[in-house]
């Protein structure tokens, strides 16, 4: 996967690849309260596609990242848009987990 993520050959100076740059996703959310809110969360994961993919274009990078909540319903929202699980950050309040999907 750092090949992959890397580009090259996952290693610089002979050191191995721990980080990637990356557009990060945060804070993706909708708000609840409003009643019969016509827009989805694919709705706005879109918009953010969008955005991205005009960044990436414009000074380059491979791949968006998400972190969010260890719960089922959000991880199977995000594979469902072609995230992949990477990691998972242990926290004693709040577990989170890291997936990334290509521009």
């Amino acid at each position: 996967m750092r090949k992959e993520l890397d580009g090259f050959n996952a290693k610089i100076h002979g050191q191995v690849i721990n980080d990637f740059p990356c557009y990060l996703i945060g804070q993706l959310s909708k708000n609840t309260d409003v009643k019969n809110n016509p827009i989805s969360g694919s709705t706005i994961l879109g918009i953010a596609f969008d955005i991205i993919a005009s960044a990436s274009e414009a000074v380059g990078g491979r791949y968006m990242m998400i972190e969010c909540h260890n719960e089922e319903k959000l991880l199977k929202f995000y594979k469902d848009h072609s995230f992949k699980e990477i990691d998972r950050i242990p926290d004693n309040d709040i577990p989170m987990v890291q997936m990334i999907r290509k521009i």
